[in-house]
């Protein structure tokens, strides 16, 4: 660049004569042109780093992504190899009445062979609708086995505040995701479009449900309960849950019923299915103060031995839960905070009104402990 500064000076002064010297406002300014042109020079240099850089990058995510495409190809010519073998498979001979010949097997129409006890959710990361599989952030790390089986969902909120769940399809496990820490999943998309999902739609697995109670011989379907017998889950599957109640116990659709742990109620159950043998239901919106498990025992009747209400703001001048007055709310009457089911804690009444109720921590519960939705359930002082 210098020496092109001194080019254009020279050519400026051959112009003017050999005994002719340049102003010196014409050199000035035939400096500042070459400073902006170093300037200029020294941006598209950077600019063209850059794009080298991202090239590179590009590169490297297309040679990934035609890795991925090898392996699916594989993958995609071994199951149609296993389909064809399948397919001329001849009948077994010792199987009576079965003229269909052999098939490979997926999960079970019931539900599937494996999968949680506790609830597993997670999010799309991303998809491909045209190889029609999804990948989600949940891994090994997370449990994530093979046979687990997913509903794609949509969470939407109306103007009540109400939520409710689009159904968008069905997925199963095929492979974990390559990464640092393996948590990330493959779902091949067994129900519905991938092209209705995207990111950030919900994954719940479905839960494992140990079989339901064997039906009982007609003569015993309508013995009477032994005395101080408990009803309790018996298994469940994505948000339903089977009861050992039954018809003879006095029970119908959409009654409700209460489940309880440690003595405590943790949710209650709106019953969508009674048989002579078994009863279906799901949680009450609302309701839920720790997540249903199996074995947790069954109340038929309400106990009402508590308040139960969530707490919905904390600040300086105290707690402030959605029970008041109208509910049985008392200067002085004590709460217990809970979150997942876990204690954290107790805080009495300070004011109370009709719908509302302010509380102070007491003993070793803490303000700063307590977090709004928390769950506030009235105790014996």
């Amino acid at each position: 660049m210098q020496f092109v500064a001194v080019a254009l000076i020279l050519a400026l002064a051959g112009a003017r004569g050999p005994q002719e010297t340049p102003p010196q406002d014409r050199v000035d300014e035939l400096a500042k042109k070459v400073e902006e042109l170093q300037k200029r020079v020294t941006a598209l240099e950077g600019e063209r780093e850059k794009l080298a850089r991202e090239n590179d990058d590009l590169k490297k995510q297309l040679d990934t992504m035609e890795q991925y495409a090898s392996k699916a190809a594989e993958t995609i010519t071994r199951l149609k190899q296993a389909l064809a073998e399948a397919g001329n498979r001849a009948p077994d001979p010792a199987a009576k009445g079965n003229d269909n010949p052999a098939r490979p097997q997926g999960p079970a129409k019931s539900g599937p062979p494996e999968g949680p006890i506790a609830p597993v959710h997670g999010k799309i990361y991303s998809l491909n609708a045209e190889l029609g599989f999804i990948i989600v952030n949940l891994g090994e790390d997370d449990g994530v086995k093979e046979g687990w089986m997913f509903e794609v969902v949509r969470p939407h909120r109306d103007e009540k505040g109400n939520v409710t769940n689009e159904l968008l399809g069905k997925a199963v496990f095929e492979k974990y995701v390559e990464t640092a820490k393996s948590t990330q999943s493959k779902l091949k998309i067994v129900e519905g479009s991938a092209e209705k999902m995207k990111y950030g739609d919900a994954v719940i697995a479905y839960r494992k449900m140990d079989p339901l109670p064997a039906k009982e011989a007609p003569e015993k379907e309508t013995a009477a309960r032994p005395e101080g017998h408990k009803f309790k889950i018996v298994g469940l599957n994505t948000d339903t849950y089977f009861l050992d109640v039954c018809t003879r116990d006095g029970v119908k659709p959409s009654d409700i019923v209460y489940v309880q742990r440690d003595k405590r109620i943790i949710a209650r159950l709106r019953l969508d299915q009674v048989t002579k043998t078994y009863s279906t239901g799901k949680v009450v919106e609302g309701s839920k103060m720790a997540e249903p498990a199996q074995d947790d025992e069954i109340l038929l009747k309400d106990p009402k031995t508590s308040l139960v209400g969530k707490v919905r703001r904390v600040d300086k001048t105290g707690i402030y839960i959605e029970i008041g007055t109208r509910m049985g709310a008392k200067v002085g009457m004590q709460f217990e905070v809970r979150r997942q089911g876990r204690s954290l804690g107790r805080m009495a009444v300070k004011q109370v009104g009709p719908d509302h109720s302010v509380c102070e921590a007491i003993g070793d519960l803490k303000v700063d402990d307590i977090l709004p939705d928390d769950f506030a359930e009235s105790v014996a002082e």
